[in-house]
């Protein structure tokens, strides 16, 4: 007896399951995903709680220059102002040093800071 021999005709099967729970009846909550999405959910929340941990600090004469995690990317402030996003901390810092930022306000360019290119020596908080 085949998998599609043993199936329930259609005018048997509940309105809400759709024609691919249909063919596959034991399958319904792994197509669903309902397991899935709440786990995936889970870590994902956990996965930005961890982004929010790691913030960096590079203190310079005038004053320090963070990369802080914004959704999912990465922010350089300086004086409280946004001078670029970024999809990693290491590229924010490496653009940070290198200037290939915004100008700040102040008209002071960051690679005349003399920032670490290493996120490494960058302090964390």
């Amino acid at each position: 007896m085949s998998f599609r021999a043993a199936r329930q005709p259609d005018h048997q099967m509940p309105r809400y399951q759709t024609k691919i729970t249909r063919q596959f009846p034991l399958k319904k909550k792994a197509l669903l995903g309902f397991e899935k999405i709440a786990t995936v959910n889970h870590h994902y929340v956990n996965y930005l709680k961890r982004l929010q941990m790691r913030r960096y600090r590079h203190d310079t004469r005038v004053g320090p220059v963070y990369i802080l995690p914004n959704k999912a990317r990465w922010d350089i402030v300086f004086n409280s102002e946004n001078l670029g996003s970024y999809h990693s901390p290491e590229a924010a810092a490496d653009d940070a040093a290198g200037g290939h930022t915004f100008t700040p306000s102040g008209g002071i360019s960051l690679d005349q800071l003399n920032l670490s290119f290493d996120l490494v020596n960058w302090e964390r908080f």
